[in-house]
């Protein structure tokens, strides 16, 4: 019985864990998307001196730092509160009253 609980537990931890990194995988490619795309196309009248390639790398350089900055964060709120959706009382009281 002992080692089916934990078990449990290790798949939950390992679930979890998956998830926050997935979300925070993909906060950070999309700063660096954005971050490229806004450079490329605002850096020119801001006074940069790249070329069109080296603007991307700077923008996506320039996001994907600011992006996981935050992202560490958000990804473990947004954890939370799905972990608070999915094992609340409320939503086992739903879940039985169906």
């Amino acid at each position: 019985m002992e080692s089916s609980a934990s078990a449990a537990r290790l798949r939950r931890a390992l679930y979890w864990s998956g998830v926050w990194c997935a979300i925070v995988l993909a906060i950070v490619g999309a700063g660096a998307l954005l971050g490229a795309l806004f450079w490329a196309g605002l850096g020119v009248p801001l006074g940069s001196e790249l070329d069109v390639s080296g603007r991307f790398g700077y923008g996506a350089s320039v996001g994907w730092r600011y992006a996981r900055v935050w992202a560490g964060g958000i990804a473990f709120v947004l954890c939370f509160i799905k972990a608070h959706e999915r094992f609340s009382v409320t939503a086992w009281w739903r879940s039985r009253r169906r």
